[in-house]
C-alpha cells in the first residue's frame, strides 16, 4: 500500500498603498507590518508614507489597513 505524501503550505503578506496623487501602487509591506492587529487590519494609525514612484514622489498619510 503506498503512503499518504505530505506537503507544506504557505502564506505571505503583502500591504499595498494607492498613492492618491500619481495614482500608483506602493509596496508599504516594510513599513506598516507592524501596525498590523491580529485580524491584519489598523484603525486610527497616521503613518508617514514615500510615495515611491520615481516620477511623484508625494508623501501622503496612510491612516487605516483593511483586510
Amino acid at each position: 500500500m503506498e503512503s499518504i505524501k505530505e506537503s507544506i503550505a504557505e502564506t505571505s503578506l503583502v500591504i499595498w498603498v494607492h498613492c492618491p496623487y500619481c495614482q500608483d501602487y506602493n509596496n508599504v509591506t516594510e513599513i506598516l507590518k507592524e501596525w498590523l492587529d491580529d485580524d491584519l487590519r489598523a484603525t486610527d494609525i497616521d503613518i508617514s508614507i514615500k510615495c515611491d514612484n520615481g516620477g511623484c514622489e508625494e508623501t501622503f498619510i496612510v491612516n487605516e489597513i483593511t483586510y
